[in-house]
């Protein structure tokens, strides 16, 4: 395990779900900020931040990599709609949840992360990806996206099956994206579920509040992040899920990783690591290979997965026989998989 990150397993589920986002320009170091549990305090400095994890019983260090940060082009005040999401004071309306940007309206909107119940820490990521796919209904995206996706440098597919993963790559030195498809199908979920409440042709509402004030944003939407790849075409996510694993399993799933979530279904969330325990013989099962996502997904991020017992399984993928073997595994099937981790590069 790398140096720059310290994990002191806890009795808890934890979960974090990190993006190696490296963004066009202005990367934003993680330094020395507390983040408590329970009261999450702000202090914004435009060149570092720190986050510390405290919890009642100690604490998680998190140092030295960058995270969601990405620098991007507004539109100018003379536009009759000014920002896209929560990039203004008044678009703060997410609950429990931190937003930062700078006091001066730099063009950096930084996402960073949410403790939620139970040690569950969430990432998220709006703003442009928002715009940047297309809804579950196949929506157009409008003309007064496309033109701000344009003045932003980033391009945009009509396909909504596809994602911006493999464009945002160009634009960030050919550094690998971790998981930036996972991001973008939820960003998809949330334009459909917008567009189901005030979106009637595809227009952005003027008011930003308008975007965050339902509950399912921050109850029901960003809990999905490890199996939010699986999400292809128009399929439900439960169809999916169902589809590898039987019945019982997924109830098991369901209880095991929900008990101390009230409102939170952490099955979704857990579900990409969850698959990994009933891999049978330790081979990509023939049903994964009719989810290409699912294949992508461990090629391009790699695990290490922990349980509560304290051992280490190792996710190695061969992209060529669209296989993964879990090394050091030893028929772990457990009952509280702690900590599901991008292998992540620390700077």
């Amino acid at each position: 395990m790398n140096d720059g990150f310290q994990l002191l397993r806890l009795p808890h589920l934890v979960m974090i779900k990190t993006l190696n986002f490296m963004p066009i320009e202005d990367l934003l170091q993680i330094s020395d900020n507390p983040l408590l549990y329970n009261s999450i305090r702000e202090h914004v400095n435009t060149e570092k931040f720190t986050v510390n994890f405290y919890t009642d019983q100690s604490q998680l260090k998190i140092k030295g990599f960058t995270w969601l940060f990405y620098k991007t082009k507004f539109w100018d005040e003379s536009e009759s709609i000014k920002t896209i999401g929560p990039v203004t004071e008044k678009a703060h309306v997410f609950k429990n949840t931190w937003w930062t940007h700078s006091k001066n309206h730099r063009d950096i909107v930084v996402q960073l992360v949410h403790f939620f119940q139970n040690f569950f820490m969430r990432a998220k990521l709006e703003t442009i990806l928002y715009i940047a796919t297309e809804d579950r209904n196949e929506e157009r995206i409008s003309q007064m996206d496309l033109k701000f996706l344009k003045e932003s440098q980033y391009i945009v597919r009509d396909d909504a099956s596809q994602t911006i993963h493999e464009y945002l790559k160009m634009f960030s030195n050919n550094k690998q994206l971790v998981a930036m498809d996972g991001f973008s199908d939820r960003a998809r979920i949330a334009r459909t579920k917008i567009t189901s409440k005030n979106f009637t042709s595809g227009k952005l509402p003027v008011n930003p509040n308008e975007w965050f004030e339902y509950d399912y944003f921050h109850e029901r939407l960003f809990e999905i992040v490890l199996i939010s790849r699986l999400i292809v075409d128009n399929q439900n996510i439960q169809t999916i899920i169902s589809s590898f694993v039987d019945g019982e399993t997924f109830e098991r799933l369901r209880f095991l990783h929900c008990q101390n979530a009230d409102n939170i279904d952490l099955r979704y969330a857990l579900q990409g690591v969850a698959a990994i325990e009933w891999t049978e013989n330790n081979v990509f099962m023939e049903k994964f290979k009719g989810i290409p996502a699912m294949t992508n997904y461990f090629i391009e991020t790699g695990y290490i997965i922990w349980d509560s017992k304290g051992k280490v399984a190792t996710v190695h993928v061969d992209p060529e026989k669209s296989t993964f073997t879990l090394i050091g595994w030893e028929n772990i099937i457990s009952p509280r998989l702690m900590t599901a981790l991008s292998n992540l590069e620390f700077n």
